[in-house]
Protein backbone atom coordinates (compact mmCIF):
# COMPACT_ATOMS: atom_id res chain seq x y z
CA UNK A 1 0.00 0.00 0.00
CA UNK A 2 2.72 2.47 0.93
CA UNK A 3 4.79 1.72 -2.15
CA UNK A 4 1.82 2.35 -4.44
CA UNK A 5 1.19 5.70 -2.74
CA UNK A 6 4.82 6.72 -3.10
CA UNK A 7 5.43 5.29 -6.56
CA UNK A 8 3.94 8.30 -8.30
CA UNK A 9 5.82 10.73 -6.12
CA UNK A 10 9.23 9.43 -7.21
CA UNK A 11 12.08 11.66 -6.18
CA UNK A 12 10.02 13.63 -3.65
CA UNK A 13 9.34 10.59 -1.48
CA UNK A 14 12.91 9.35 -1.57
CA UNK A 15 14.28 12.81 -0.73
CA UNK A 16 11.78 13.07 2.13
CA UNK A 17 12.81 9.73 3.63
CA UNK A 18 16.49 10.52 3.17
CA UNK A 19 16.05 13.89 4.91
CA UNK A 20 14.03 12.24 7.69
CA UNK A 21 16.73 9.61 8.21
CA UNK A 22 19.52 12.18 8.31
CA UNK A 23 17.55 14.38 10.72
CA UNK A 24 16.92 11.42 13.02
CA UNK A 25 20.59 10.43 13.06
CA UNK A 26 21.70 14.02 13.71
CA UNK A 27 19.13 14.36 16.51
CA UNK A 28 20.23 11.13 18.20
CA UNK A 29 23.94 11.94 17.96
CA UNK A 30 23.29 15.42 19.34
CA UNK A 31 21.22 14.10 22.24
CA UNK A 32 23.75 11.43 23.18
CA UNK A 33 26.63 13.89 22.90
CA UNK A 34 24.74 16.39 25.07
CA UNK A 35 24.18 13.68 27.69
CA UNK A 36 27.85 12.73 27.61
CA UNK A 37 29.07 16.32 27.96
CA UNK A 38 26.59 16.97 30.77
CA UNK A 39 27.69 13.90 32.71
CA UNK A 40 31.37 14.84 32.28
CA UNK A 41 30.56 18.39 33.43
CA UNK A 42 28.93 16.90 36.55
CA UNK A 43 32.15 15.01 37.27
CA UNK A 44 31.08 11.56 36.10
CA UNK A 45 33.22 10.41 33.19
CA UNK A 46 32.33 6.81 32.36
CA UNK A 47 33.03 7.07 28.64
CA UNK A 48 30.79 7.85 25.70
CA UNK A 49 29.47 4.34 25.03
CA UNK A 50 28.80 3.49 28.69
CA UNK A 51 27.04 6.83 28.97
CA UNK A 52 24.93 5.94 25.95
CA UNK A 53 24.11 2.57 27.51
CA UNK A 54 23.23 4.18 30.86
CA UNK A 55 20.87 6.68 29.27
CA UNK A 56 18.96 3.81 27.64
CA UNK A 57 17.43 3.14 31.06
CA UNK A 58 15.69 6.51 30.86
CA UNK A 59 14.59 5.85 27.30
CA UNK A 60 13.07 2.48 28.20
CA UNK A 61 11.12 3.86 31.16
CA UNK A 62 9.74 6.68 29.00
CA UNK A 63 7.35 4.09 27.55
CA UNK A 64 5.77 3.54 30.99
CA UNK A 65 2.69 5.48 32.05
CA UNK A 66 3.83 8.88 33.32
CA UNK A 67 2.79 11.42 35.87
CA UNK A 68 2.77 15.13 35.09
CA UNK A 69 6.23 15.95 33.78
CA UNK A 70 7.39 12.30 34.04
CA UNK A 71 8.63 12.83 37.58
CA UNK A 72 9.73 9.53 39.07
CA UNK A 73 9.79 7.26 36.04
CA UNK A 74 12.49 9.21 34.21
CA UNK A 75 14.73 9.38 37.27
CA UNK A 76 14.19 5.71 38.11
CA UNK A 77 15.17 4.57 34.63
CA UNK A 78 18.11 6.96 34.56
CA UNK A 79 19.38 5.77 37.94
CA UNK A 80 18.94 2.10 37.05
CA UNK A 81 20.82 2.50 33.77
CA UNK A 82 23.72 4.35 35.33
CA UNK A 83 23.99 2.09 38.38
CA UNK A 84 24.35 -0.82 35.95
CA UNK A 85 27.18 1.14 34.27
CA UNK A 86 29.06 1.52 37.55
CA UNK A 87 27.95 4.95 38.78
CA UNK A 88 27.16 5.20 42.50
CA UNK A 89 23.47 5.14 43.41
CA UNK A 90 23.54 8.66 44.91
CA UNK A 91 25.27 10.13 41.85
CA UNK A 92 22.89 8.35 39.47
CA UNK A 93 19.80 9.69 41.25
CA UNK A 94 21.24 13.20 41.54
CA UNK A 95 22.22 13.37 37.88
CA UNK A 96 18.78 12.02 36.94
CA UNK A 97 17.08 14.95 38.67
CA UNK A 98 19.56 17.43 37.17
CA UNK A 99 19.01 16.06 33.65
CA UNK A 100 15.25 16.14 34.16
CA UNK A 101 15.53 19.78 35.13
CA UNK A 102 17.58 20.50 32.02
CA UNK A 103 15.02 18.71 29.84
CA UNK A 104 12.11 20.61 31.41
CA UNK A 105 13.97 23.92 31.07
CA UNK A 106 14.71 23.30 27.39
CA UNK A 107 11.08 22.35 26.77
CA UNK A 108 9.87 25.47 28.57
CA UNK A 109 12.14 27.70 26.49
CA UNK A 110 10.89 26.10 23.27
CA UNK A 111 7.26 26.46 24.42
CA UNK A 112 7.81 30.13 25.31
CA UNK A 113 9.29 30.75 21.85
CA UNK A 114 6.26 29.08 20.27
CA UNK A 115 3.80 31.14 22.33
CA UNK A 116 5.69 34.34 21.50
CA UNK A 117 5.55 33.49 17.80
CA UNK A 118 1.83 32.72 17.91
CA UNK A 119 1.07 35.97 19.74
CA UNK A 120 3.17 37.93 17.26
CA UNK A 121 1.47 36.20 14.33
CA UNK A 122 -1.95 37.03 15.78
CA UNK A 123 -0.92 40.69 16.06
CA UNK A 124 0.40 40.74 12.51
CA UNK A 125 -2.82 39.20 11.25
CA UNK A 126 -4.96 41.76 13.10
CA UNK A 127 -2.91 44.65 11.71
CA UNK A 128 -3.16 43.20 8.21
CA UNK A 129 -6.96 42.88 8.49
CA UNK A 130 -7.33 46.44 9.84
CA UNK A 131 -5.33 47.90 6.96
Amino acid sequence: MTTSLLRGKGVTASVFFLALSVALIVFLVRQITLLDFTMVFMGIDIGFFRNMLGSLGELITSFLPNTLGSFGTMEAGWAAGYVLCGVSKADAITTGFIMHGIILLAGSVMAACGVAYLLAARGWERRRQEA
